[in-house]
């Protein structure tokens, strides 16, 4: 047993053993989206052979919601896209991440906000909004060529 997943202009193949999945899309960031789930379900359920199916899920997409998608957001917010290349994003997106979500959590906790799973998911959503937000102003003011720190 096998799994390739390999995107070839603009078809995404998943072949696991002997059957194809196969869809048919432009070559775009929902193509890249979708295979980026799919991987995701799969480790889940590879780790549901020893775990829980509900808490291998949990852990799978719960890990990548905190330690992932905040600084993946905020580093298109901070460089454009012609300034770091995709590995440099993605290292950099863990990377803001693990400094942010901790920060953000410690500073409402000292103000009073209880560190409960719904509080910090609601933290990590307003981060979110809050970057996508300003990439949305920032595009729209047509400085999408400079980065803010060159401004």
């Amino acid at each position: 047993m096998y799994l390739i997943i390999s995107l070839k202009n603009g078809l995404l193949k998943i072949k696991y053993s002997w059957y194809y999945i196969i869809i048919f899309m432009k070559k775009n960031w929902m193509t890249y989206i979708l295979a980026f789930v799919l991987v995701l379900v799969v480790v889940s359920l590879i780790l549901g052979i020893s775990l829980p199916l509900n808490e291998s899920f949990r852990l799978v997409f719960g890990a990548v919601f905190v330690i992932f998608i905040p600084g993946f957001i905020w580093t298109w917010v901070i460089w454009s896209k012609d300034k770091i290349d995709n590995l440099e994003r993605t290292t950099l997106s863990i990377v803001f991440s693990i400094a942010i979500v901790p920060l953000l959590v410690f500073i409402l906790n000292k103000i009073g906000l209880l560190i409960n799973t719904l509080d910090v998911i609601i933290e990590i959503f307003v981060i979110c909004l809050i970057g996508i937000i300003l990439l949305i102003f920032k595009n729209k003011k047509g400085i999408s060529k400079k980065t803010i720190y060159e401004e």
